[in-house]
């Protein structure tokens, strides 16, 4: 399964995945860090940007479809035929559409509405900043009441007809909404989203969020760099503590930064470098905050010849997630280890975050 997909769907299952406006901020996330990866990654030219984005919309396309038959499938649709419609014209920025229902049907019958506003969810953990899209209403097609000598008429075509106009308006309305296809000119990065902030240290500028929420790819060859079993390789900074606790028959490692914002480092060993080099390269924290103290981690990376990475920043929430980054490891020999540093409360106020495990898989160029 291709990557991006995969964590799409991981994203999707820790939410309501049949929620609409869920999946708007998980798939607006998906753009946003590969708006930030693509920014990054100086030697992608710009036809291997688009094919991308071309996939990445094409997932995005696929996952949604899922949705929209189990949507109608579930309720007794209304009949819409063309000639039924009655089209206002109004600003093209956020198109609504609804279905109304037909005289006398069934009152679990459902309206079909695509609404494109997003609103932050107050509990969704941050890791990309939102994007307003316009508060003015869009386009809006209704059916038409049908007449009383059609009440007879089978259900069938019209639920295949309400399948199809989904789609074309869902499909439609991820190409018109340029909020949420990430622009070289406007970078609203925020929220995979789960709408969250994210920002990188060193660009001045909102950030890639990285792909979070979920479990990532367990079909991935995945390469270890930390867990609490072994936790001589992580080395806490003045002012810094770690400690390896266990819950229930989960181990993770507490880091607390103090007021110091000292760094806690996991060593990358050389032989794990020699492994990545010359590869592009997928870097997995798997992490949460304390209950009740949601807060905001800073990561920054040093792999010696293999280069470094500018000081991300993550928004940490009480819920485990995947905190990924990724970066294209030039083809060198490493002259020794590396190593990804961590604070867990960039605020100083000495709140702590729980590494459950740190990893990276690979793949070529």
């Amino acid at each position: 399964m291709d990557p991006i997909e995969t964590a799409i769907r991981n994203a999707l299952r820790k939410g309501d995945a049949g929620d609409r406006v869920f999946r708007a901020r998980v798939y607006r996330s998906a753009f946003n860090a590969l708006h930030r990866v693509l920014e990054e990654s100086g030697n992608i030219t710009p036809a291997e940007a688009a094919a991308r984005r071309d996939n990445l919309k094409a997932r995005i396309a696929e996952i949604e479809a899922e949705f929209a038959p189990a949507t109608a499938a579930e309720t007794s649709p209304p009949f819409i035929e063309a000639s039924d419609i009655d089209v206002e014209s109004a600003s093209p920025a956020a198109p609504d559409i609804r279905a109304e229902r037909r005289e006398n049907a069934p009152q679990d019958s459902s309206s079909f509405e695509i609404d494109p506003r997003i609103e932050r969810a107050a509990d969704a953990s941050p890791v990309y900043p939102d994007l307003d899209t316009a508060s003015n209403e869009g386009v809006r097609p209704t059916a038409k009441r049908r007449p009383s000598g059609h009440r007879g008429r089978s259900f069938a075509t019209p639920l295949a007809a309400l399948i199809v106009l989904a789609l074309i308006v869902a499909g439609g309305w991820w190409a018109l909404q340029g909020d949420l296809f990430p622009r070289d000119e406007h970078r609203g990065v925020a929220g995979w989203h789960p709408p969250q902030t994210l920002e990188e240290e060193g660009t001045g500028g909102a950030a890639e969020a990285p792909k979070k929420e979920g479990q990532a790819d367990a079909e991935q060859r995945w390469i270890t760099i930390f867990t609490p079993d072994d936790a001589t390789t992580a080395t806490a900074g003045a002012g810094a503590q770690a400690s390896v606790m266990q819950e229930g028959d989960a181990k993770f490692l507490r880091i607390v930064s103090g007021a110091q914002n000292g760094e806690v480092a996991f060593d990358v060993g050389k032989g794990i470098l020699e492994q990545i080099a010359g590869k592009h390269a997928l870097f997995d924290i798997v992490a949460r905050a304390q209950e009740g103290k949601d807060t905001q981690m800073s990561v920054s990376c040093d792999f010696g010849a293999l280069g470094t990475c500018d000081r991300k920043r993550y928004e940490v929430s009480n819920q485990r997630n995947d905190f990924l980054f990724e970066m294209d490891m030039p083809n060198a020999s490493p002259s020794g280890a590396g190593r990804i540093s961590i604070v867990s409360d960039i605020d100083k106020q000495g709140k702590a975050v729980d590494i459950y495990e740190i990893r990276v898989s690979t793949r070529q160029k």
